[in-house]
């Protein structure tokens, strides 16, 4: 089964989403999501991510693993 949905982008409320300090290497760099969507065994996320600038390898969650 196929889900879809839409969101209007300017209207999302991210949250903060802090990163660890040892991850930035330069730059001040904030970043703040909102998971839209997740599927009922939570292997599945689907949402909006903004980082401001700076630069960090791993900024965001890591992939599910099964």
């Amino acid at each position: 089964m196929t889900h879809s949905f839409v969101v209007h982008i300017p209207d999302a409320e991210l949250e903060p989403e802090p990163l660890d300090p040892a991850q930035i290497v330069s730059g001040t760099p904030e970043v703040t999501g909102r998971v839209v969507w997740e599927s009922a065994d939570g292997k599945q996320l689907r949402g909006i991510w903004q980082i401001t600038p700076g630069w960090s390898p791993t900024p965001r969650r890591t992939s599910c693993s099964s």
